[in-house]
């Protein structure tokens, strides 16, 4: 890739055979009807894969997506490297001047699909590539703005995806730098109630006073400090959410022989 120091990024993108329906597209047109975007618009729509290894070829990626990635009744396929021009088009040279739209994972959220998809690619007898998965449409019918808003309201999830109109510009799947994390220890021993409260709140633990206090006896039993990593893990833990310390109360009442209970 001219110098590029990454492995090849290729993209296959499958969908609906020219004779059959393409459901997704269908229902994605209608939802945008029924949101107001107009009876002009059309959508086509594809399940996109991005491959990124040193290993893969025109042959390898071919294979992979006529074996793995779609079905030879219903789909017809395009495997290309990710920056190739062949895959800006809708399918079937259908929507003329349509927007293409990528709906994929932010960087970070878990993707199962692309980790069977790894998996699977190594059954076949292929390296297992990296893998990222997503969904294409191509809108006809509204603007590049309208479309892309359209796609953020109404085709993403905001929390987990993230929306890229036009050509992907990518080369490659590398997600972020090396980090480091440095072990801290927060040292409890000699926290007067007011420190120990502070604590709590500056570093989000939201404990009260007596749970900071057996958090500091116990440790000072064990002679050493808890690591931060353990005190968010007990905070967590002791947490309104998962321990219900609302309805953790004693509750005493009498039964009907005058017992009390």
């Amino acid at each position: 890739m001219k110098g590029n120091k990454y492995a090849m990024l290729w993209e296959i993108d499958v969908f609906s055979r020219g004779n059959l329906v393409d459901r997704p597209g269908a229902e994605m047109a209608a939802r945008l009807r029924a949101f107001g975007y107009g009876e002009q618009v059309r959508v086509a729509s594809a399940r996109s894969f991005l491959l990124e290894h040193e290993s893969l070829d025109e042959r390898i990626v071919d294979d992979i997506a006529r074996r793995l990635l779609s079905d030879a009744v219903a789909e017809e396929f395009v495997a290309a490297p990710a920056t190739s021009d062949l895959l800006h088009a809708p399918p079937h040279g259908r929507l003329h001047g349509a927007v293409a739209v990528h709906v994929l994972p932010k960087p970070g959220v878990m993707d199962p699909v692309a980790q069977s998809t790894s998996a699977a690619i190594a059954d076949l007898g292929h390296t297992a590539p990296l893998v990222r998965t997503g969904h294409k449409y191509w809108i006809a019918g509204l603007s590049e703005i309208d479309a892309k808003q359209a796609a953020e309201s109404l085709l993403a999830n905001d929390a987990i995806e993230q929306v890229i109109v036009g050509p992907l510009i990518v080369d490659h799947l590398a997600a972020g730098q090396p980090s480091r994390s440095d072990l801290k220890h927060i040292d409890l021993a000699g926290l007067d109630d007011g420190e120990l409260m502070q604590l709590s709140r500056t570093g989000q633990l939201y404990l009260q006073l007596a749970e900071m206090q057996t958090l500091q006896r116990y440790f000072a039993e064990m002679g050493r400090a808890p690591t931060d990593i353990e005190l968010e893990t007990l905070a967590q833990t002791w947490s309104e959410h998962c321990s219900h310390k609302t309805l953790g109360g004693r509750v005493k009442y009498v039964d009907d022989r005058g017992t009390i209970q």
